[in-house]
């Protein structure tokens, strides 16, 4: 004992007061202490197990059992255990240990006590019954089925004290189950030692699952904030018309057979081209991008669009191959992917709104001349002086140009120079929306998926959870019914497993710091009580 703890240990008896100096299985903690001394003995030791003061020793045959003897005593002697030889056993095939019959074949309940239950009579009285299936819970591990055997019997001492001799009632059925329960651990089976070179099952129960099986559906339900990543921008276009983005208006109102218009603005200059088509095939989208813009612009280096089936389709990649054009595709529901031709699309539309629907087809290239002609503030030019060089006059001026005063060939190499000395211009963001990434998104691995389509009532927000595959700063690529598809971050949010808030929700480690102090709601400083302190070292 501790020179401390001793004084702890006093007993009072007639012939005087009485101290410990050795520990006393009386005290409390004083197993627990026992066993982790032992534990901290035979810890190198494989073949010996030990519960609080017991032993258990199993080797391979004699001569291997020698050696095993002779490695617990030397251990044993370097911490000073004297071994008492009268309650030891040496050499057995077979043993009691702890309640259990165990040998080489495996684990089996003593034979005794099989005995003593088949023996068991009919339970007269709630203690008795008590007693009969106390016993029997202790070998359920051997029986099959035990707890649907033993239901009804277990009613029968439902809300009862603990030593009740109140008279138990029988009836048919619990007489039936009574016998079988007996006939159970006749025919208990051993539990065998796995078998290395054998193939394992293992058979988890359920009983603690709901968390898992529910918990998923409040979180496809449950939105406490959606991701928001911070706004990012295109690498800048290394020339005029090498980055093109194109998209779909419509369907509108049909006029001499047209009800839909292909758009296509120019990421450098923010030229926008603007193409009436009867519908959204794939071949003619593909037409009209090659007759109408490529004719007049050239061939782009790349070309930005969305997901849709016509943009996708066979055709429309092979086009792209055969002229040497890299296809960027936008993620899922994310237009801000493809901003530059989706913020045309609302000052093209707010400008046609101003015309009577059975015209727009008309006003359209008037729409587009004051599109293009309008100033924007981040180039400080329109779009039309960086195409040509100049302003476009437009009807309604009142002031007549300067005529030319310098030749064709100088007039052209001033132009030429000051085209070259175009550089591009990143984008500027007007506001400030807040940002928003959740940390455990970060390390997910898997992720629920924002459902942005018009859903159906009580439907959830979110489906999944999908396996990520991969990540960036903005795009997730996710395993969905077998396919990698790749969504932006501002839809996803972070799954959580039982692992996850078992890893998260573990308490500290206390240690033998004092605590810090707690400021109270009146502005008093208060300081708790150490009760338990974990040792310096362990």
């Amino acid at each position: 004992m501790e020179p401390n703890d001793i004084p702890k240990t006093v007993v009072i008896t007639p012939i005087g007061l009485f101290e410990y100096v050795y520990m006393t299985f009386g005290l409390r903690n004083a197993a627990q202490t026992m066993q982790r001394f032992i534990d901290s003995i035979i810890r190198d030791i494989p073949c010996c197990y030990s519960y609080v003061d017991d032993l258990l020793i199993a080797s391979a045959d004699h001569e291997s059992h020698k050696r095993d003897l002779d490695l617990v005593f030397s251990k044993l002697g370097e911490r000073g255990i004297i071994v008492n030889p009268q309650k030891c056993v040496f050499g057995q095939f077979e043993l009691k240990f702890l309640g259990f019959l165990v040998s080489s074949n495996g684990i089996s309940p003593l034979p005794e006590k099989i005995q003593f239950l088949k023996d068991f009579p009919l339970p007269k009285t709630v203690q008795e019954l008590r007693r009969f299936l106390a016993t029997l819970n202790f070998y359920h591990r051997f029986l099959k089925g035990a707890a649907e055997e033993q239901a009804c019997l277990h009613d029968l001492v439902k809300n009862k004290v603990k030593r009740d001799n109140t008279p138990v009632v029988w009836d048919d059925v619990t007489k039936s189950a009574f016998e079988s329960c007996k006939k159970l651990i006749t025919n208990a089976t051993a539990l065998s030692f796995p078998a290395a070179d054998a193939r394992l099952s293992i058979y988890l129960s359920v009983k603690h699952f709901r968390h898992m099986l529910e918990g998923r559906e409040c979180q496809r339900s449950k939105v406490s904030r959606h991701t928001k990543s911070p706004v990012s921008t295109f690498p800048l276009p290394s020339a005029r018309f090498s980055n093109v983005h194109i998209d779909v208006v419509g369907p509108l109102s049909p006029v001499r057979g047209m009800s839909y218009l292909l758009t296509c603005v120019d990421r450098f200059t923010r030229w926008p081209e603007v193409f009436s088509i009867p519908d959204q095939a794939a071949d003619t989208i593909a037409r009209t991008f090659l007759l109408g813009w490529i004719a007049r612009f050239g061939v782009p280096e790349r070309i930005t669009s969305d997901r849709g089936t016509n943009f996708q389709s066979n055709l429309f990649s092979s086009l792209s191959k055969f002229l040497g054009v890299e296809q960027i595709r936008t993620t899922s529901f994310h237009p801000q992917s493809n901003g530059a031709v989706e913020r045309f699309h609302r000052h093209l539309k707010s400008a046609l709104m101003t015309h009577l629907p059975e015209s727009w087809l008309d006003s359209l290239p008037m729409v587009l001349l004051g599109i293009r002609s309008s100033f924007k503030q981040d180039l400080e030019a329109s779009s039309a002086e960086l195409v040509y060089g100049t302003t476009l006059k437009l009807p309604g001026e009142f002031f007549v140009n300067t005529p030319a005063t310098t030749s064709t060939t100088s007039f052209l190499q001033s132009l030429r120079q000051h085209v070259r000395s175009f550089h591009p211009v990143p984008v500027k963001h007007h506001g400030s929306n807040p940002v928003f990434i959740s940390k455990d998104l970060l390390q997910a691995s898997h992720v629920f998926l924002r459902i942005d389509r018009v859903r159906k009532a009580l439907e959830p927000p979110y489906a999944g959870p999908f396996k990520v595959l991969s990540r960036t700063d903005k795009v997730f690529k996710l395993e969905i019914n077998g396919k990698a598809v790749s969504v932006s971050i501002d839809r996803l949010k972070a799954a959580h497993s039982f692992s996850d808030c078992e890893s998260t929700s573990s308490s500290p480690i206390p240690t033998s710091k004092s605590p810090k102090d707690v400021i109270t709601r009146s502005g008093r400083r208060s300081q708790r009580v150490v009760r338990f302190q974990m040792p310096s070292s362990v």
